[in-house]
């Protein structure tokens, strides 16, 4: 029961992290619609706006976690700023700041013309099936938190690979982390699960691709 107790908690927390995150502009004019997701202290972000093919990079400028509520009950602030970028420049700026289960502050300021918009969040209604993505080298990697355990990279070039990261045992939920594993200058991927060894995946700036750690 204690279990069953524990893996609902996990999936209620999730849920309100299911990424990515919908956004509606508000204010003047036609509304447009955008989905971000992003890693830990916003690595992995990307920004896909509803009606586009493909999503575009963003690349953190700035990220703080302020723990000035340290020793009360509030949860950490995090606050992100990113350079949305199209065509190897940048094309605007992102900024958003969240606690726990609340969004706020957020905005995009178009470069040519300096324009700034205030974003909406949407939250999601529907059940949070554990499906994840972040960006990485123009790299699109898809994997579940929880569920499942199917691991695929989409290519700029569509080119996809497919991997299978080891089961769930437990009610367990897969945890991931981006760093620079081997020490290269590039970041690269690692999936864990409670009691397991991680499973990291680096990328080789030769080849352009994530390849599973010998």
């Amino acid at each position: 029961m204690k279990r069953i107790c524990c893996l609902f908690m996990l999936l209620c927390t999730l849920s309100s992290y299911a990424q990515p995150f919908r956004f509606k502009s508000t204010g003047p004019g036609k509304p447009f619609f955008l989905n971000i997701g992003w890693g830990e202290k916003g690595k992995g972000a990307y920004v896909w706006y509803e009606g586009q093919n493909s999503p575009m990079a963003l690349q953190v400028s700035a990220y703080k976690r302020d723990k000035a509520q340290a020793g009360t009950n509030q949860p950490d602030e995090e606050s992100y700023r990113w350079s949305e970028i199209y065509q190897g420049k940048i094309n605007g700026t992102y900024a958003l700041t969240m606690m726990q289960h609340n969004i706020y502050q957020v905005s995009y300021v178009r470069a040519r013309d300096n324009k700034k918009f205030e974003l909406e969040y949407l939250e999601d209604k529907k059940p949070y099936d554990g499906k994840n993505m972040l960006l990485l080298y123009g790299i699109q990697l898809h994997f579940y938190v929880f569920y499942k355990n199917d691991f695929k990279l989409l290519y700029p070039n569509g080119q996809e690979t497919s991997f299978k990261l080891s089961p769930l045992k437990n009610g367990n939920a897969r945890q991931y982390s981006i760093r620079d594993y081997n020490n290269d200058g590039y970041d690269d991927i690692s999936f864990k699960q409670s009691g397991a060894k991680a499973e990291i995946f680096i990328y080789h700036p030769q080849i352009k691709k994530f390849m599973p750690q010998e």
